[in-house]
């Protein structure tokens, strides 16, 4: 699957990003959860990339479809390195056997936005 990278896509996508996932099927949702930021890296798109890293609907969405360390592993793709992402990166860490444990997105974003107060 080919993924539409294009501005009007990952602006519309940040804005919106659970209700155009959950257009998808669920293999299609793995699919862009697990190789959007992966295919905005390799085409050099870092302001969307960046977008995408601070989007808590985002992060959301890929701790509870795989785990933290898979969006960890997501921050390593952007360069040069920024240090708001840096510090997402090293509070998910830290947190992530807690956020692990949550099982619902609305759990989910209440408990991390508590760990980053």
């Amino acid at each position: 699957m080919k993924l539409d990278t294009s501005e009007r896509w990952t602006e519309q996508a940040m804005n919106n990003f659970l209700e155009k996932l959950h257009k998808l099927s669920w293999e299609q949702q793995t699919y862009w959860l697990k190789m959007l930021p992966n295919h905005l890296a390799a085409s050099e798109n870092n302001s969307r990339l960046h977008k995408l890293l601070i989007n808590f609907d985002y992060i959301g969405a890929k701790i509870l479809t795989f785990s933290t360390i898979n969006v960890v592993d997501d921050y390593k793709l952007y360069q040069p390195q920024d240090e708001t992402l840096v510090q997402i990166s090293k509070a998910l860490r830290a947190n992530a056997h807690i956020f692990d444990k949550c099982k619902r997105l609305s759990d989910l974003k209440a408990t991390i936005y508590s760990r980053f107060e």
